[in-house]
């Protein structure tokens, strides 16, 4: 590494360093916030517990992340035979309130997995029902795995479009304004977390192309 790379690798660590020190303050912020029973402004999710640290090993994640609203346990799963690993993120308030915004959710996915990785809900046979707690759940693939169902292009329309749109109809349908996290802009492609070696292996030998 030449003088000028070494010393543009050190400028980057500290502005990272300093983002990261800005954005942990508005999770701390946040949590007090909610804990006092508001709800704060969305703030960049952190990582909070690494892979191996005490507190993965007791709860049984391999990450933990927080942002101002809500905490994140990360979970990579073998699935079965033909099927892709998935990660499993186990989502929460930090209050432990009954929450369950669909736009929140697709940003937390977004930001930790990657704004084209693709997840689902499960609702469960009754016999194999899981419902302890606050807690929510979504399996992801990784991203650019395009999973075989559902509409295949973009589509989405803000309240003043809808209007326009549907001004002549009785019925009309009814949207709700966008918040400036409501989407995926500012993303990092691949996410917050590394996939594991034995999962990109698995993908490969399933004959999937990680282009991401």
């Amino acid at each position: 590494m030449t003088r000028t790379e070494r010393r543009a690798a050190e400028r980057a660590a500290k502005k990272e360093h300093r983002r990261a020190v800005k954005h942990m303050a508005a999770v701390d912020a946040g949590r007090a916030v909610v804990f006092s029973g508001g709800w704060p402004s969305w703030s960049p999710f952190v990582i909070v517990q690494q892979p191996g640290s005490a507190f993965c090993k007791e709860v049984g994640c391999h990450y933990a992340l927080s942002n101002a609203r809500y905490q994140v346990l990360v979970i990579f799963e073998r699935s079965g035979d033909g099927w892709p690993p998935l990660v499993h993120l186990s989502i929460k308030a930090h209050d432990k309130r009954v929450v369950h915004d669909w736009r929140d959710m697709q940003r937390i996915k977004n930001e930790i997995v990657g704004p084209e990785s693709e997840g689902l809900e499960l609702y469960p046979g009754e016999s194999r029902l899981m419902d302890e707690s606050n807690q929510y759940h979504l399996f992801c693939v990784y991203p650019g795995i395009r999973l075989p169902f559902g509409r295949m292009k973009r589509e989405r329309s803000t309240p003043a479009e809808l209007a326009e749109e549907f001004k002549d109809d009785a019925q009309k349908p009814v949207q709700r304004e966008f918040e400036d996290h409501h989407g995926g802009e500012g993303c990092k492609p691949k996410g917050l977390i590394t996939w594991p070696e034995w999962a990109i292996q698995h993908l490969k030998a399933l004959g999937f192309e990680l282009k991401v």
